[in-house]
């Protein structure tokens, strides 16, 4: 089963971790006696993966996927079990580090992190 897209290609088989956080948007104003009034607007999430070591074939099909740092995201939502579609999300940085192993290039373990938008 797919548990993470960027747009229509599936790259679970190359995530090792995935983490959702949620975080509320709200708007809190103090009255004239006081009381402190919150008005929730929504939440905003974050989804961050952990990318396990990959060769250049794979790291080319994942950075032409990234590119634009704005993407559409489908991951595992651990409230429903489902997978949640359309999620327009940011990419602040690309951690990129590489080595090499017997003339073959192989990337390091990274970690992307998106924020919804």
């Amino acid at each position: 089963m797919a548990y993470f897209k960027i747009g229509t290609i599936d790259f679970s088989d190359i995530v090792s971790e995935l983490s959702v956080k949620y975080s509320p948007v709200y708007n809190k104003q103090t009255n004239a006696a006081g009381n402190t009034v919150v008005d929730l607007l929504g939440s905003k999430r974050s989804i961050e993966v952990k990318i396990i070591p990959i060769d250049k074939d794979k790291m080319a099909a994942l950075l032409a996927a990234i590119k634009n740092y704005n993407v559409v995201l489908s991951y595992r939502d651990p409230i429903t079990n489902e997978l949640s579609t359309g999620v327009q999300c940011l990419l602040k940085d690309i951690p990129i580090d590489y080595y090499r192993i017997n003339s073959k290039v192989l990337y390091n373990e990274t970690k992307l992190k998106f924020s919804e938008l």
